[in-house]
């Protein structure tokens, strides 16, 4: 059953009707079920987005009260967390709201509710007018860096191996020349083929497998 009813706050622009607090579910199984578009957006995209961005995209996005409402309730619902719920006050008032809750959803880990959103319309859009594009582009830069750094490397290592294949290839024929050198100064040979007449009284040809070398007048 709903632990909550509507609150008081809605997003700017949105035709839906104001709700007092977010309202939460628990199922059978004792799992508690938080519907709250700016905790779910948080809960979200706090591994794909700073902290900044997420603070810029939220405040601009969500009004004061819904914000206020949203943190108080997230603190409700983690009371093993050992940040305080301070009540800020002045022009920072949201941006200190919003880092509040990424503060509990951080040091909380899994054991923070489920979040959900019953209005998808009113989940703080992300454009580039949100993003902070100076940290963009250095993501982008260090990203570049890296795939020409993986290239070289790449094109070292083939380098290096089409350099050992011909060394390679040079050593195989340098070893077959000198075993060619070392047997015709050991001694002359010749092959028997099992085919040929010419070897009478000496050796049966018979008796030689094909292509064995005979040693003969050392």
């Amino acid at each position: 059953m709903a632990d909550g009813v509507c609150r008081g706050s809605v997003a700017p622009g949105s035709n839906h009707r104001p709700r007092l607090k977010p309202t939460i579910y628990k199922t059978v199984d004792g799992l508690v079920i938080v519907e709250d578009e700016l905790l779910n957006f948080l809960a979200v995209k706090i591994k794909t987005m700073t902290q900044g961005e997420l603070v810029l995209v939220a405040s601009n996005t969500l009004d004061s009260e819904w914000i206020e409402t949203s943190k108080k309730t997230l603190f409700e619902l983690c009371p093993e967390t050992k940040q305080r719920c301070v009540a800020f006050k002045g022009n920072q008032k949201d941006a200190n709201n919003i880092k509040s809750c990424l503060k509990v959803l951080n040091e909380c880990g899994e054991n923070i509710p489920g979040f959900v959103s019953h209005y998808l319309d009113e989940l703080p859009p992300v454009t580039f007018n949100n993003l902070d594009v100076s940290n963009l582009l250095s993501k982008m830069e260090r990203l570049h860096s890296e795939v020409c750094a993986l290239r070289h490397i790449v094109e070292v290592q083939a380098e290096i191996g089409l350099d050992l294949r011909a060394v390679a290839a040079t050593m195989d024929s340098r070893v077959n020349c000198q075993r060619i050198d070392t047997a015709s100064n050991r001694y002359s040979s010749f092959k028997v083929c099992a085919e040929c007449n010419e070897v009478v009284e000496m050796f049966n040809p018979e008796l030689w497998h094909e292509g064995s070398v005979v040693k003969f007048g050392c």
